[in-house]
């Protein structure tokens, strides 16, 4: 698949996903090194690592930062209330010194039957802005 996104001259991007075969930021780091090509890249997920590892600053440590082209953040990774958040903060931070330049995408990931809905509300008011993140 490599050689055919390079004859295309289009990405492919490998999320860290759990339910797939690459969960952990280690594992995707792993399979970057397997893989070398410059077509193939990473879809960084910090919290589909949650309860498998710590995905910051452990796991990021561990990404070459030249191949990661897309991270997902999931809404409930964010919310302040949450038992999951995650350091965004220190993750954005760690994104600009790093000299990130890829897409950041928003997950809103509310599996009560209110996904469509939940992606179009306007975030609770007692959700950090993203200004504090």
């Amino acid at each position: 698949m490599a050689l055919a996104a390079k004859k295309q001259r289009i990405y492919l991007l490998i999320e860290n996903e759990a339910s797939q075969n690459v969960a952990t930021s280690a594992e995707l780091a792993g399979i970057m090194k397997i893989v070398p090509s410059k077509w193939v890249g990473m879809n960084w997920d910090p919290h589909n690592a949650y309860g498998r590892e710590k995905s910051y600053p452990d796991g990021y440590a561990l990404l070459p930062k030249n191949r990661l082209l897309n991270v997902q953040v999931k809404a409930k990774g964010v919310m302040p209330d949450s038992p999951e958040k995650e350091d965004w903060k220190a993750i954005m931070l760690a994104l600009d010194k790093d000299g990130y330049k890829g897409k950041i995408a928003l997950e809103t990931h509310i599996f009560d039957g209110t996904l469509i809905a939940a992606a179009h509300s306007p975030w609770p008011r007692s959700c950090a802005s993203v200004g504090e993140i």
